[in-house]
């Protein structure tokens, strides 16, 4: 028990990782927003939305910063380092699946 105890978040803890997965939820909103507005961007020409996509995308990882600096104050090193890659991962697929939206605009329409 006491090695269950040593590896289970605290009361403290938990509080902090439950504000954090609060404080990220309008991340996961703004990334899902930016993605499908550069998704339709991409499928109708339409360069308002490739502006809109794009402004939604940086706020969200302004956003997405912003909380992961005030997230690790508050969290033990192993559990940030967890969410934290976590995050940087999705954030990375997000980028990666939105310049692929971005490559198929640009050379699809070369053929």
């Amino acid at each position: 028990m006491d090695l269950l105890n040593k590896y289970l978040p605290k009361r403290e803890e938990s509080a902090a990782i439950l504000e954090y997965v609060r404080n990220f939820t309008p991340i996961i909103l703004f990334f899902s927003v930016a993605l499908f507005t550069l998704y339709q961007a991409a499928q109708k020409d339409n360069c308002l939305l490739w502006f809109w996509g794009i402004c939604n995308l940086i706020f969200s990882v302004f956003i997405l910063f912003l909380n992961v600096r005030k997230f690790i104050q508050h969290v033990p090193e192993v559990y940030a380092k967890v969410i934290v890659c976590f995050t940087l991962f999705t954030l990375t697929a997000a980028i990666i699946q939105a310049f692929g939206g971005l490559y198929r605009f640009v050379y699809g329409q070369q053929q």
